[in-house]
């Protein structure tokens, strides 16, 4: 960008630390926490949790690819395709390369020794941290753990921009033209559509691998099917928006406080629905699994009939929440971060210039900080808002350190 734009700048580094924050509470809900690093006790569980770990989960990785969707196009047009590639590869692939095995089997192990001490014989002969650490690095216990899924993830979404770019620009142009379009005019119609189909997507990967199930074939490429089309999508939205120009004069923010009332009204109703749907309903009807459940026990997949009927009344409904509490949510923060953020305060500017790094090194302080306090009596309430008190300043003076040291900062 010629130009830095302070509410971009201030959101993208919002939806980073809603990452931090939603780790930060993961352990003590009660539908997710199972696939953490730390697993607290049903105890110290409870389903409040749950509302700001889903709520959270909605909005920001997608906001976060719709952030660097628009700032890929401005990157991608000012250095050319060269360039970009090798920029997003260093900053990408080298941080994925040096922390995946530095940072994630000593955070894993400690659990994995827990669940031998549970279920003896059942992972196995075990293992010394040596052992164990070449295995997670190697192998498939890797496979989902962290946060680092989401730098091949991004990296993949930048080579096909590019080749996008390189080869079919008229669809691009086509992109561009089709969200300055839906921006401007926000018409339900075009609007209703665009839901409907992510919210398919939505279905059809949840209906094949389950509620945020994770799945992936590369030990550091795995991602949540249910997800795919929406992340893909607010990738290439964003990208879209800043193709379209809209993103000058702030005419993009324009077009949407003329729906300011309808945005804000959506982002609340849509998000109590979804979380009560979600949390309050028969959990066999709106997270229905029994596909999954059969294609585990051996059954075939073209036995698929029976299942997909009861699947789409019970999970299509949430499917069309998720997709709306998102798309909403993310406008919304955009009318409300413009209105806030004309020039950004100190702690702003290092949060912005520090986003990177506070994603890449937050994890190890938010483990370290949820194992002290695993067991007590404390109310989880206060250890989760604990946990966030320090791992943001923590993590953000760690950030500001490493990037000192000479050609660091050149990656992250």
């Amino acid at each position: 960008m010629a130009q830095r734009i302070s509410y971009l700048d201030a959101l993208r580094a919002f939806f980073i630390l809603s990452i931090i924050f939603h780790h930060c509470f993961f352990p003590y809900g009660t539908v997710l926490s199972r696939s953490w690093f730390v697993e607290e006790s049903a105890f110290n569980q409870d389903v409040f949790f749950d509302i700001l770990i889903l709520l959270t989960d909605v909005y920001m990785v997608p906001g976060a690819l719709f952030v660097a969707g628009i700032f890929s196009y401005h990157s991608l047009s000012k250095y050319g395709e060269k360039k970009f590639i090798i920029s997003r590869a260093l900053r990408l692939l080298v941080p994925l390369g040096v922390l995946t095995p530095l940072l994630l089997p000593p955070l894993m192990y400690p659990k994995y020794v827990e669940r031998l001490s549970l279920y003896p014989g059942f992972y196995g002969e075990a293992m010394g941290y040596l052992d164990y650490h070449f295995s997670s690095v190697y192998w498939e216990r890797l496979s989902s753990a962290g946060t680092y899924w989401f730098l091949p993830y991004l990296m993949i979404l930048s080579l096909l921009y590019v080749l996008i770019w390189a080869v079919f620009p008229k669809a691009l142009e086509r992109l561009a033209s089709y969200t300055k379009a839906l921006i401007q005019d926000l018409k339900p119609k075009q609007v209703g559509l665009l839901i409907l189909i992510l919210a398919f997507g939505v279905w059809v990967g949840d209906f094949l691998t389950g509620f945020r199930a994770w799945t992936g074939t590369l030990i550091v490429l795995s991602f949540v099917p249910s997800q795919l089309t929406t992340n893909v999508a607010l990738f290439f939205l964003g990208a879209g928006i800043a193709q379209s120009g809209l993103l000058r004069d702030s005419a993009v923010i324009e077009a949407l406080s003329r729906h300011k009332g309808k945005i804000y009204l959506t982002m609340m109703l849509s998000a109590i629905l979804y979380l009560a749907y979600t949390l309050g309903g028969d959990k066999d009807i709106v997270r229905n699994q029994d596909f999954v459940f059969y294609r585990q026990g051996g059954g075939s997949f073209w036995r698929i009939w029976p299942y997909l009927w009861d699947h789409f009344i019970g999970v299509f409904p949430r499917c069309l929440l998720f997709v709306t509490v998102m798309l909403s949510w993310i406008m919304g923060l955009m009318l409300l971060f413009k209105g806030r953020f004309q020039t950004l305060s100190l702690l702003w500017q290092r949060l912005s210039e520090n986003t990177m790094a506070l994603f890449l090194f937050h994890l190890p302080v938010v483990i370290f900080v949820q194992s002290y306090f695993k067991g007590s009596d404390i109310p989880s309430i206060i250890k989760g808002g604990v946990c966030f008190a320090i791992a943001l300043p923590a993590t953000l003076v760690l950030s500001i350190l490493v990037r000192r040291i000479p050609g660091v900062a050149r990656v992250i």
